[in-house]
């Protein structure tokens, strides 16, 4: 009981020490410690060291007991699942709507400036002119050239080539640190391979198709570059460090799948179209990291090194303060910094040093500064990056045909409503026929 806490005890160091009653610094004694708390467990940043306390509580003015309550444990599940797993892609949801709904009430592209969506908008031009003009079937009249052409525009010869792509990927993953030697004189032979397979190709397309119009495709071009690394390579040229480099170069050929999976490159095609959006919020966090930079030099730029707030993680300089924020905004351990900033007088010996015996002024602006950086940067404005990446995919999928029309469950009604319709219809013109006695005519119809 607290009334027995009293007298000296031996420390973990050994030495004697004043008995105190303490309190961790997150805890429920009060409505704005529980709801700071909560807002932990939110962010999903340590929730389990909340929750353990929770289970240990016996009763009031008595210390802890390790799972004394364990049924307490629901509570902070059930939070847990309502807060960070459903009302956070609630708020994602709400995002996106408004997004799009602003997006389409101005009929322009939300993010960007006009000069940015015309810049846009005549990349996009210029991507359709060039797919347009890379269609080109033409065959070459002399045999040879028409019998490679044919060739390297088979189908089943770019299964091959993709083939041999996906398996020069899977001998790089099997890399290792001790690797048999075995393995490794299979992945040079196989690599050495793989890479004349890579340039016979390019050559017959080169051929095949010709000069001019191999290098009008980009893919073709990229292809050529990444030949272009490997040649040293084939020809036993000693490259020194740079011959790691171009072996993982070849890992670029991936990108190929893209080419002949409408998906993929929708999916990629959103990646393009959203970056100048997204270099926009971009520039919006960084100037909300300035912000609290310069703002969080100001409150604990001065204040003593904690366990958390140390000389690798602190707010004394502009830099140091980015890189802090940084780490806050990727949720890493940011409700310990909190504590730290919270100028309280922490007991050592205890749960990693987060029980105190009192706070002093900062205690209130330490978690003010904290939670309303994570509600603007993490709760906002990554959320923003992720309403562009949809409504940019939704876009690139209809330019694939992906998306024919604003929904498919539309279609799909459309379909059950004219499938039904000419049941009925059917039926109808059955009874009539009926009725009038006409009869029905033998064979099949077509």
């Amino acid at each position: 009981h607290v009334d027995q806490c009293q007298g000296m005890f031996q420390g973990p160091d050994g030495n004697s020490q004043l008995r105190q009653w303490v309190n961790p610094v997150l805890n429920f004694d009060h409505i704005g410690n529980s709801m700071l708390s909560l807002f932990v467990v939110t962010t999903m940043d340590k929730w389990f060291e909340i929750a353990h306390r929770g289970m240990d509580v016996t009763e009031v003015n008595y210390q802890p007991v390790a799972n004394a309550s364990p049924i307490n444990i629901l509570f902070f599940i059930a939070f847990v699942l309502l807060s960070s797993l459903f009302w956070v892609y609630l708020l994602v949801g709400a995002l996106i709507d408004t997004y799009r709904r602003i997006a389409a009430a101005t009929g322009e592209m939300v993010f960007t400036t006009p000069g940015q969506q015309k810049w846009a908008e005549a990349l996009k031009m210029k991507q359709r002119q060039n797919a347009a003009l890379h269609v080109d079937n033409r065959e070459p009249v002399f045999f040879i050239r028409k019998w490679i052409h044919r060739l390297v525009q088979w189908k089943r010869f770019e299964m091959f080539i993709m083939g041999c792509i996906g398996f020069n990927v899977f001998m790089m993953i099997l890399t290792h640190e001790g690797q048999p030697s075995g393995l490794t004189s299979a992945q040079d032979s196989l690599g050495g391979i793989f890479t004349w397979v890579f340039v016979i190709e390019c050559a017959l397309k080169m051929f095949g198709l010709g000069a001019k119009r191999y290098f009008k495709d980009p893919w073709n071009r990229f292809d050529f570059i990444v030949v272009l690394g490997s040649l040293p390579e084939i020809f036993g040229q000693d490259m020194g460090p740079g011959a790691t480099l171009l072996r993982t170069f070849r890992l670029g050929r991936l990108f190929r799948l893209l080419k002949d999976a409408a998906r993929l490159r929708s999916l990629f095609a959103a990646l393009v179209d959203s970056l100048v959006a997204m270099g926009n919020v971009g520039s919006l966090l960084f100037l909300l990291m300035f912000i609290y930079s310069v703002l969080g030099m100001n409150l604990f730029g001065k204040m003593e090194h904690g366990q958390f707030i140390n000389e690798g993680a602190n707010f004394e300089n502009f830099g140091n303060g980015l890189l802090v924020l940084f780490r806050v905004f990727t949720g890493d351990g940011w409700s310990r910094l909190m504590v730290d900033t919270m100028d309280c007088d922490l007991v050592e010996g205890f749960m990693q040093g987060d029980y105190y015996t009192k706070c002093y002024g900062s205690n209130f602006a330490a978690p003010l500064f904290f939670v309303t950086f994570i509600s603007f940067a993490t709760f906002i404005l990554l959320n923003l990056f992720i309403a562009i990446m949809l409504d940019k995919f939704v876009d690139a999928a209809q330019g694939e045909g992906l998306l024919s029309t604003a929904s498919f469950f539309d279609l799909l009604q459309r379909k059950m409503l004219l499938d039904g319709f000419v049941e009925r219809l059917k039926q109808r013109l059955e009874e009539n026929r009926i009725r009038l006695g006409i009869k029905k005519k033998s064979g099949k119809s077509r």
